[in-house]
Parts: C-alpha cells; structure tokens; sequence
C-alpha cells in the first residue's frame, strides 16, 4: 500500500496483482486474528512461452484469454521451476493430465504467445511441450495473433 496523499492510497491485491486507488476511509483494518497467516497468492509466469506485456502487440487480447480462462476456474498449476518467488507453471483444468489442453498450449494455438526457443533447445525439455510446437507452426501458418505480421513472432526477451 502506498500513500498517494489527499486521503488517496495505492492498494496492490496480492491475489490477481492488480492496483487500484482507493480512498482512505474506505480502508479497515484487518482483524488481529487473521494476522496469523502468510498471504497464500504466488507469483506466476507460464512456462515455456513467452506471453506479450499487456501494452504490447497483442498483448491486451493475451490478457482477456487468460482471464476468460484462467481466472475464476479451477485449474491444477504444474509447477516447473521456481526462481526467486516466482513459479512457472502450466496450467491445466483440474485433474486433466494432458498437457495438449493446457492454457499454455491453448495461448500458443491462438497465436496469443510464443514458444520459449532457449527451453525448447534445453535436452531436458519435456516432449509434451515440444509437442506445442506444431500448434505454434500452425498458427504462424494462419498468421494469427502474434503471427499476423508476416509470420514474425513480437515478443521480446522481456516480456
């Protein structure tokens, strides 16, 4: 939380991680009781791909997928790696082994991210995941989403 001054706060909500400004005397505070627990959200990146920032080429459209989805729906997060408090995940419907239908897969299919060519090139790359390859293939292919200008992906490193 931040003061912004005129009875204004910046608040972060640690379970989406999102902003948003809110006003001072709208704020309570949090009973004793519940001081007790760490908070349980976790930061998260899809693993293996690269997905682009919600400001960049096709990055708002990324965005809308992923909350349509992600939010608001069970799904098991097989967690790949985890590097200084963030876990990168594949996200599948609960229960659900196939990786094919995972949201990654699906955002990779959809021209709404890019397969990352450094883990790919890894030998420990799981074959289910090189296996998303064709779905990137194919949407390059229908030049969509992220492919749409002339079959070259726009994402950078850091996104």
């Amino acid at each position: 939380m931040q003061t912004l001054g005129q009875g204004k706060l910046e608040v972060l909500f640690i379970d989406y991680g999102s902003y948003t400004t809110v006003n001072a005397e709208n704020l309570r505070k949090l009973p004793a009781s519940l001081l007790q627990y760490e908070p349980s959200a976790k930061r998260c990146t899809l693993a293996y791909m690269k997905v682009p920032r919600k400001e960049k080429f096709q990055g708002p459209e990324a965005d809308k997928y992923l909350r349509r989805y992600g939010l608001n729906k069970v799904h098991d997060a097989i967690v790949v790696e985890e590097t200084n408090n963030l876990l990168s995940v594949i996200l599948v419907e609960e229960g659900e082994p196939d990786w094919s239908t995972s949201i990654n897969a699906f955002m990779i299919s959809e021209g709404l991210g890019s397969l990352d060519q450094d883990a790919l090139a890894d030998e420990s790359c799981p074959e289910e995941v090189i296996e998303w390859q064709s779905y990137s293939d194919e949407a390059r292919e229908k030049l969509i989403g992220l492919w749409a200008n002339d079959g070259n992906a726009a994402v950078s490193d850091d996104e």
